[in-house]
C-alpha cells in the first residue's frame, strides 16, 4: 500500500500553529452519513420482511422456519456490524495520515468484493446443503407441486366432461 506524499519542505517551514482554543480544520470522513443516499437498514428490512412474510402465510410459525430465520438476521447483523467496524478503522488510518483518502476508500471497495464474493459462495453451499436434505426427506419441490396442481386442474376438467355426457 503506498504512503500519501510528503509535504514539501517549504509548507512545512511556513507552518503556523493553530492560536489556543481554536482548532485545526479536519476533512469530512468519507463514511460519514451525508455521503450515502441510504443506509444498509433501508434496502435489507423490507426484503426480509417480505421474505418471512412469505414464507409463513399467516400461519403459525414453523420452528424450524423461525431458527433459520434468526440465523439469517444474526448473520446479515455481523455483516452490517463488520462494514461499520472496517469503515470506521480505514476512517482513522486516513485522519491518522497512514493512508491516503484514495487509498482507504480503494481498500474498503476490495474488502466489500471480496465479502460479496464470500458471501454469494456460502450462499451457493447452502442451498446445495438444503437441497441436498429436503432430497433426503423427500420433501417435494415448488416444480413438483405444481406439476401435480396442473395434473389435477386436467383431472377436473375430464370429470366434469365426463358428468355433463349422457350415459
Amino acid at each position: 500500500m503506498k504512503r500519501p506524499p510528503r509535504p514539501s519542505k517549504s509548507s512545512v517551514k511556513n507552518w503556523k500553529r493553530p492560536p489556543p482554543g481554536r482548532k485545526l480544520k479536519t476533512p469530512t470522513p468519507f463514511f460519514s452519513e451525508r455521503n450515502f443516499a441510504f443506509s444498509r437498514r433501508d434496502i435489507m428490512a423490507p426484503k426480509t420482511k417480505s421474505v418471512v412474510e412469505e414464507a409463513t402465510n399467516g400461519k403459525e410459525p414453523n420452528p424450524l422456519l423461525e431458527a433459520s430465520r434468526k440465523v439469517l438476521l444474526a448473520s446479515i447483523g455481523a455483516v452490517a456490524l463488520a462494514q461499520d467496524e472496517i469503515e470506521d478503522f480505514v476512517e482513522k488510518l486516513v485522519e491518522r495520515g497512514e493512508i491516503a483518502e484514495k487509498d482507504g476508500k480503494k481498500l474498503v471497495r476490495e474488502v466489500m468484493d471480496k465479502r460479496r464474493k464470500t458471501t454469494k459462495n456460502a450462499e451457493d453451499e447452502m442451498s446445495k446443503r438444503v437441497e441436498g436434505v429436503l432430497d433426503r426427506m423427500n420433501v417435494p419441490t415448488k416444480a413438483d407441486i405444481e406439476a401435480l396442481s396442473d395434473k389435477i386442474a386436467t383431472l377436473t376438467k375430464k370429470i366434469d366432461e365426463l358428468k355433463k355426457t349422457p350415459a
